[in-house]
């Protein structure tokens, strides 16, 4: 007696020959699914992004201080708007082209207090060279250092001497996230980054007093 194999009843509700095979309203379904995780998704992955890109913008604005500081030291010459990036360039072999733009191609800029006094007259601003007279005094030697990731700059915001005291004053008090109210910017203010800089403690008080008698002139 001989037995014939037999082919097994195909599946209700698909083809045969299509076995595994995802019919149209499967896919538009998947598709759906795909698209809602992506809605919810994508804002997550962009403010990661940002959060990110701050952090390393706050990392690098702080070199960049500690560049001109450096500069400062080593070559007793503090540098105005014109030549702070390449001084901060020499001090940490960086490109001034580098320290000029940030990680989104901005342009970063550098705010100097109005009120920044030193030389043997304790008036003359930046540039300024050291020299062995010293200072007479030395009154508010600040920086700010300013970059947006976002929205760029107001256009009226440019590197130089602030306006005012108090315009300067704005920005080295500014809180975290917060917009200069003096600003006219649509910008966010979590995208505006800010850096400090103060030579306040490089500078350091010298007396010589008269030693007339001793061996040594001075003391």
């Amino acid at each position: 007696m001989k037995t014939t194999a037999s082919r097994p009843a195909p599946t209700p509700g698909r083809r045969p020959g299509r076995r595994g095979a995802f019919s149209m309203i499967e896919m538009l379904g998947i598709m759906a699914i795909v698209a809602l995780l992506s809605l919810a998704i994508v804002p997550m992955l962009l403010t990661e992004l940002d959060r990110v890109a701050r952090q390393q913008e706050d990392s690098t604005l702080k070199r960049l201080g500690e560049g001109l500081e450096k500069y400062v030291l080593r070559n007793q010459f503090i540098p105005d708007q014109t030549t702070w990036a390449s001084a901060v360039s020499a001090a940490l072999g960086d490109s001034t082209e580098r320290v000029l733009t940030n990680s989104r191609g901005l342009s970063r800029v550098l705010i100097i207090d109005p009120s920044f006094g030193a030389g043997t007259n304790g008036t003359a601003r930046p540039p300024l060279s050291q020299t062995a007279l010293g200072s007479a005094s030395v009154t508010n030697p600040r920086y700010v250092i300013l970059s947006s990731l976002g929205q760029a700059l107001p256009g009226s915001v440019t590197s130089g001497f602030a306006a005012t005291t108090n315009s300067f004053d704005e920005l080295w008090n500014l809180a975290d996230g917060a917009v200069p109210a003096s600003w006219s910017w649509n910008g966010n203010g979590a995208d505006l980054r800010v850096q400090r800089v103060n030579l306040t403690p490089l500078f350091h008080q010298v007396t010589l007093n008269n030693g007339s008698g001793l061996p040594a002139l001075y003391s």
